[in-house]
């Protein structure tokens, strides 16, 4: 559940756990669950608790890789990457038991002041409902709070933490410090806490179309001084995506701001300076299926010349199985249009092929757009050039 990585933008991968559950278009043709049914009782199953659903966690071979690579990073000089959780949703709301490749559930005692995983032990899942004996499971919370203390005992590593469910976070973040001196309490006197940032940790979102930009990106800004890099994973692009107005999670506030520069508008005029994103990844969808679904180029080109007019860092990671015209040469990959499944569509995402023949001249006329074709050539020969270009933008990070 850790190995080096194909991924792009990062060094390694690393899976605390496998399994997840679908919440939104982008999960649709998820890699992951796919690749999960050839061996779910190591690779997780997908869904909730409810229809058997199952986490299963990483062996400790697994969770000892992250400290090789920190050593390796370290004696190198050079900080590393570790996308975390390719295989699940670090912020997934789980409640169910977390299971071992056998599918018994992982335990702990009762008896221990503080549960780490060195007390860990496995038991029947069944067994352990009719008589726990003393000990009881395991819960997502333990698993997130040994994570996060791996990511502490890995200085020389960076984990990337992208997520479908940005507005868990902040209830999740178990980890928090004193607010005042712990030590000059007066009898009585409650502590205070607030959530702890860690400057290792860089929190991402998915955004695969503009409803999702509305919902998600809000909730991540939240999050700001959790973390020195806060990310958005555009992939698989499904839609276009506008950054420069999205509204406060508050929909009834009169405003909307560009996420890139922070910038809130008000009415009449007014602005205010806020949080904002520090990076973009972009990239279409991939995969197998007959249904994947093309992204338009002008797609990418707006999220690419957003992130240019805000000086954002843009990562164009793939254009995905299908290519639009004039960024895959036919001739000069010796192909024609015939050769492969090929399609005429418009940047609102409609295709040609939908529109009753006799109404398409029209049709285009009435958005004002022509159609581009786009063609399905596979992932590795669309490679990841965009309008001639690689874009491997990557942020600084925040002190």
């Amino acid at each position: 559940m850790g190995s080096n990585s194909k991924i792009e933008w990062t060094d390694h991968t690393f899976n605390p756990w496998r399994g997840c559950q679908r919440v939104s278009p982008g999960c649709v043709h998820c890699y992951a669950a796919a690749q999960s049914k050839r061996n779910p009782s190591l690779l997780g199953v997908w869904g909730p608790e409810a229809v058997e659903g199952k986490r299963v966690l990483a062996a400790e071979s697994m969770w000892a890789q992250p400290l090789k690579w920190n050593e390796q990073a370290e004696k190198a000089g050079v900080r590393q990457k570790v996308f975390c959780a390719s295989f699940a949703d670090v912020f997934e709301s789980w409640f169910g038991p977390i299971v071992n490749g056998a599918g018994d559930a992982w335990i702990k005692p009762y008896s221990q002041r503080e549960w780490g995983h060195e007390h860990w032990d496995t038991a029947d899942l069944e067994s352990m409902k009719r008589d726990p004996q003393g000990w009881q499971l395991v819960t997502m919370s333990d698993v997130l709070n040994r994570l996060f203390k791996l990511t502490q005992a890995t200085p020389w590593l960076d984990w990337l933490l992208v997520t479908k469910r940005p507005e868990n976070i902040l209830p999740m973040w178990n980890l928090s410090e004193p607010m005042i001196d712990l030590a000059g309490i007066e009898p009585g006197e409650v502590p205070r806490y607030r959530k702890k940032p860690l400057s290792n940790v860089w929190l991402g979102t998915s955004v695969e179309n503009q409803e999702m930009a509305y919902k998600r990106i809000p909730q991540l800004l939240r999050c700001r001084e959790l973390s020195p890099v806060l990310f958005l994973s555009c992939e698989p692009l499904l839609g276009p995506v506008d950054l420069t107005l999205i509204p406060p999670i508050n929909r009834n506030a009169p405003c909307s701001t560009n996420v890139l520069s922070g910038v809130t508008y008000w009415p009449e005029g007014d602005t205010d300076t806020g949080a904002s994103i520090d990076w973009v990844i972009c990239g279409g969808e991939s995969g197998k299926e007959k249904s994947i679904r093309p992204m338009h180029p002008n797609w990418a080109r707006t999220l690419r010349d957003q992130c240019l007019a805000a000086d954002v860092p843009f990562f164009y990671k793939q254009h995905g199985e299908w290519i639009g015209m004039p960024d895959y040469d036919c001739f000069t990959h010796g192909m024609n249009l015939d050769s492969h499944p090929h399609r005429m569509m418009f940047s609102n995402g409609k295709f040609a092929d939908e529109i009753p023949r006799e109404e398409r001249y029209s049709y285009s006329q009435r958005i004002e757009e022509l159609p581009v074709s786009v063609m399905r050539v596979g992932k590795k020969a669309a490679g990841r050039l965009l309008d001639g270009f690689e874009h491997n933008g990557m942020p600084e990070v925040r002190e």
